[in-house]
């Protein structure tokens, strides 16, 4: 029996060295990558590395959100106010227009009387 163990042992070994490499360094090689994948960094094992991504966002995180919302609300109020401005300034040139529409009156009869006046025939 126990030869029998010796050369599955042997065996599985010898397929590793074949690669230059043990099976404590493919081991170690494989749970580096598995960590690096999870976000770890350099040293970390895969453990920190996902409880650490698992955690809340950090308060700098919210003071951003916080930041960006008061940014957003702060556009809202000024296009708000820009909008208003517009308004009024669309309304002082319709109320132009009429004034203007009102003082010019009906061009085409005027047009046509100054032709009688300077004697200009149609």
């Amino acid at each position: 029996m126990e030869g029998r163990k010796k050369g599955r042992m042997e065996g599985s070994l010898g397929r590793n060295q074949k690669n230059n490499i043990s099976t404590f360094q493919f081991q170690n090689q494989w749970c580096s990558q598995l960590a690096s994948h999870a976000g770890a960094r350099p040293g970390q094992t895969v453990q920190t590395a996902t409880s650490r991504r698992a955690k809340r966002p950090s308060q700098t995180d919210d003071s951003h959100a916080v930041r960006a919302v008061r940014a957003l609300e702060h556009a809202l109020e000024h296009s708000k106010e820009e909008n208003s401005v517009l308004e009024k300034e669309l309304e002082n040139a319709q109320e132009e227009i009429v004034y203007l529409k009102n003082e010019l009156g009906n061009p085409q009869e005027e047009d046509s009387a100054l032709k009688i006046e300077l004697g200009i025939s149609f």
